[in-house]
């Protein structure tokens, strides 16, 4: 029998999970700051007037007067944003600080997971895993629990796996894309990730976007069983990460 249930979870587990929490509030509320600078999603570098596919603000764009973006800020709350009240400056430093102490300790957390057994907890080692995942998904569909893991069902191992070792990488990627310093029309030399994805504004949704799905999988990965935390993880530590908001 599989002795998973007996590997506990030590102290490194816990610290890890706690630092993360910590850091992913303090990222999603600096993030919430940062999109009030400039609360409109666009699929295109050029960000055109009127090409969002997407606004947060019901400020209109006025046709008779000269305007600038600054007119279309939108102040959020200190409960909600952080700082809150038309921060950008400060809302980019707690954006960038959070992501590094983030990425150390979701760094720390892999490293001592592929060095101890608690690894089996985590990765998916048969194929058997997908047919128990969709049996699980027809069993709380109905409303039941489906027999339980060790310590984790198939879809429960699933949910972690793909939070940690894909959401969670495409998060990190999708914000260094943002970089001024990446941006594939001002950075010379050959071709980068930032001209594959096509610049800022198209790499903006994605980065929200799977931050907020990252965060609610994150609560809400383990269904009904009453374990509210999850096992997130950051590659390395990175000198420059900063959200754009032009």
């Amino acid at each position: 029998m599989d002795d998973t249930l007996q590997l506990g979870f030590p102290l490194w587990i816990r610290l890890t999970h706690f630092f993360n929490f910590l850091f992913i509030t303090l990222l999603i509320r600096s993030g919430i700051e940062i999109i009030g600078a400039h609360p409109k999603f666009y699929w295109r570098d050029d960000a055109l007037p009127g090409s969002e596919w997407l606004r947060l603000t019901r400020k209109k764009i006025p046709k008779n007067q000269l305007w600038t973006s600054e007119d279309e800020i939108e102040p959020m709350s200190p409960w909600l944003a952080l700082p809150g009240r038309n921060n950008l400056g400060l809302g980019r430093h707690w954006h960038f600080w959070a992501v590094v102490g983030w990425l150390f300790a979701g760094f720390i957390y892999v490293v001592l997971l592929f060095i101890t057994p608690q690894w089996r907890r985590l990765v998916p080692t048969s194929w058997e895993i997908f047919p128990s995942a969709w049996r699980a998904v027809v069993t709380y569909s109905h409303f039941r629990l489906p027999p339980a893991g060790n310590p984790f069902n198939a879809i429960q191992q699933l949910a972690y796996f793909f939070v940690i070792f894909v959401l969670s990488p495409f998060q990190i990627v999708t914000g260094i894309m943002m970089s001024p310093a990446l941006d594939g029309e001002s950075a010379p030399g050959p071709v980068t990730l930032a001209d594959v994805l096509e610049g800022n504004w198209k790499v903006l949704p994605n980065h929200a976007v799977i931050d907020r799905l990252r965060h609610r999988g994150r609560m809400n990965v383990v269904f009904a069983d009453g374990h509210v935390e999850s096992m997130t993880i950051g590659v390395g530590t990175l000198q420059r990460v900063c959200l754009s908001a032009r």
